[in-house]
């Protein structure tokens, strides 16, 4: 069931990295994180890589997202969300205080992991110098940070109570 919870989010907000008026900010992040969370297996997170990459084909081709993001660099997403699930594993059962930490660790290591792709490997980012994109993009980490904690607490709480209603 939170297998499912998580696609079904993923699906519906994917194609609005901070959100607006109208729609909630890209969960992807969180989700690949409570995926490790709840201890979903490398085959389910193979499974939701995919999914995302289709989804990601699908916003493209059907809204005004320009698809310079689809080089080269995209497929450091794979590392990107797969450092994600890696440390929502490992945060299972920790400390609050330890989960936090933990998730700006890993919402630090996908957005570098992530930037760096695209800085090699997008034709818009080839005229800037890695200083010059670095500056560019420093300033979103905080969203990524903020929207990526929400969500992950949530599901925290979320799964956390489900769980221990399904054992009662």
């Amino acid at each position: 069931m939170p297998t499912l919870l998580l696609l079904l989010l993923m699906t519906a907000t994917r194609a609005h990295h901070f959100g607006d008026g109208f729609h909630l900010p890209d969960a992807s992040w969180a989700v690949f994180f409570l995926l490790g969370w709840i201890g979903q297996r490398a085959k389910v997170l193979a499974i939701f890589l995919a999914v995302a990459a289709c989804l990601d084909v699908w916003v493209v081709s059907m809204t005004s997202v320009s698809a310079d993001c689809f080089s080269l660099g995209y497929l450091f997403l794979l590392p990107a969300y797969s450092m994600l699930w890696l440390i929502g594993k490992y945060m299972r059962g920790q400390s609050l205080i330890s989960i936090l930490l933990g998730l700006t660790l890993a919402v630090t290591c996908t957005f570098i992991i992530s930037n760096l792709g695209m800085w090699l490997f997008s034709p818009s980012a080839k005229a800037l110098s890695l200083l010059e994109y670095s500056q560019r993009v420093v300033g979103y980490w905080s969203s990524y940070w903020q929207i990526t904690v929400l969500y992950s607490l949530l599901g925290m709480l979320l799964f956390s109570r489900v769980y221990k209603h399904q054992q009662a």
